[in-house]
C-alpha cells in the first residue's frame, strides 16, 4: 500500500527568534534529519514542506537533508496557522492517497514507534473520520484532548491557557505532533471552517469598535488553528449534516515519544533527555 507522510516545517518560528526549528540540532543531529531517518522505512513518499519566504541558505540545507533520505521538498506561503499549512501542502503536492500522515517539523522523536503505528493505521478505512491524533498521557502539556466515554473519540481540544481547565493538566491525553487524516474530509472541513471564519471576520469589520471574533476569538488577521478547527468540527456535528459521523479520534501510545520546543531553553532540555 502506498503511504505518504508530510513533514510540516513551514512555520515562522516567532518564539524561536525566527530560526528554522527543523534545522536545530540535538546531539549534533538536526531535527529534520532525525525525523526522516525514523520515518523512511515506513513511508513510500515523504514531503518536506517549507516556507517559501525562507532564507535561500535554509532552503538549500533543508533540500540537502531531504534528498539524502529520498524525500521531496515543497514550498508554500505560511503564516496563516498550522491547519492552513496542511491544506496548502495537500493542494501543492496533489497527493492521490485517501489517507496521509502529518508530522510537525519542530518535534524531536525519541524512536520510530509513532511512525510504525501511524503508517500501519493508514491501512484501515478512515472514510468516516477526519483526524486520528497519535497521543500519549502526559502531565502539564500546552494542550490536550478530552475524550468521550469510549476513550477514543475526541470531545474537545483544550489549551492550558484556558482558565476553566487549568486545574486538570495532570495525566491528560496530549498529541504527539503526529496525525493521520482523511484527505477529502480534511479539505472539506478546512474550506467550511475558513468560510465560517471569514463570515465572522466580515461581521467584525462592520463593527469598528470590536477587535475579536465573538465566538472563536480570532484576530481580524485570522489564522486557521488546528485545535480550534477540531473544536469547530465537533460543534458542527450537531448542526451540519456534512460533518455528521466524521469523528476525530485518538490512537494511544504507551509512552510519550515526541518532544517539541519553542525556545533555546526547551531545546537544551531535549538535549538532556534525548
Amino acid at each position: 500500500m502506498h503511504k505518504t507522510l508530510f513533514v510540516i516545517a513551514a512555520g515562522l518560528a516567532v518564539r524561536f527568534n525566527g530560526k528554522p526549528k527543523h534545522l536545530a540540532e540535538v546531539k549534533k543531529v538536526t531535527v529534520l534529519d532525525n525525523t526522516l531517518s525514523l520515518a523512511r522505512p515506513w513511508y513510500s513518499d515523504i514531503h518536506v514542506i517549507v516556507n517559501c519566504q525562507a532564507d535561500p541558505a535554509v532552503f538549500r540545507t533543508t533540500q540537502t537533508i531531504a534528498l539524502v533520505h529520498g524525500a521531496y521538498i515543497n514550498e508554500i506561503p505560511s503564516g496563516k496557522g498550522d491547519a492552513d499549512a496542511v491544506y496548502r501542502s495537500l493542494v501543492k503536492t496533489g497527493v492521490d492517497d485517501s489517507n496521509v500522515s502529518i508530522c510537525w517539523g519542530d518535534a524531536w522523536f525519541k524512536n520510530s514507534t509513532i511512525f510504525e503505528r501511524a503508517s500501519k493505521s493508514l491501512e484501515s478505512d478512515k472514510s468516516k473520520m477526519t483526524f486520528e491524533a497519535m497521543c500519549a498521557v502526559e502531565d502539564n502539556p500546552y494542550g490536550w484532548f478530552e475524550l468521550e466515554d469510549d476513550n477514543v473519540t475526541i470531545r474537545r481540544a483544550t489549551f492550558a491557557h484556558d482558565r476553566s481547565c487549568a486545574a486538570v493538566k495532570v495525566g491528560v491525553v496530549h498529541d504527539q505532533c503526529f496525525f493521520n487524516i482523511n484527505v477529502n474530509n480534511f479539505k472539506q472541513l478546512f474550506e467550511a471552517y475558513e468560510r465560517a471564519i471569514l463570515a465572522e471576520k466580515t461581521e467584525i469589520e462592520n463593527d469598528i469598535a470590536s477587535h475579536y471574533c465573538s465566538l472563536y476569538k480570532f484576530k481580524l488577521n485570522y489564522e486557521v488553528s488546528w485545535y480550534k478547527m477540531i473544536n469547530w468540527a465537533l460543534m458542527s456535528q450537531q448542526s451540519n449534516s456534512d460533518f455528521h459521523k466524521r469523528r476525530s479520534i485518538v490512537n494511544m501510545l504507551a509512552q510519550p515519544c515526541a518532544m517539541s520546543f519553542n525556545t533555546e531553553e526547551d531545546l537544551m532540555e531535549i538535549e538532556k533527555n534525548a
